[in-house]
């Protein structure tokens, strides 16, 4: 639940310096495009590489790769515990939660 608040907070941190509607040219007050392309590659950074719509909660502590709390709750519940990423073999205790500050 808290990892979920987190997440929601951080949409609304990230909604609100997001590029206005087009970025078309109002002046001053956008981006340009190196700061939108910075923007989009920090949104790519944090996103899941599993469920893009899903942000990075948890990190797999054997491997280093990170994911969101769903993927990896599917993957602990289905019993398929192996990164997505690199296979490595984990159990819930090698989870550790992400706190985004």
């Amino acid at each position: 639940k808290r990892a979920e608040e987190h997440r929601d907070l951080a949409a609304k941190k990230a909604a609100r310096v997001a590029p206005p509607g087009g970025g078309g040219g109002s002046g001053g007050g956008g981006m340009n495009s190196q700061e939108r392309a910075h923007y989009k590659e920090l949104g790519q950074m944090m996103s899941d590489s599993v469920d893009r719509r899903e942000m990075k909660e948890q990190v797999i502590m054997r491997c280093g790769h990170m994911f969101s709390q769903k993927t990896i709750d599917e993957r602990l519940k289905s019993r398929n515990r192996k990164c997505p990423n690199c296979n490595c073999v984990f159990a819930a205790s090698d989870v550790l939660t992400i706190h985004w500050v």
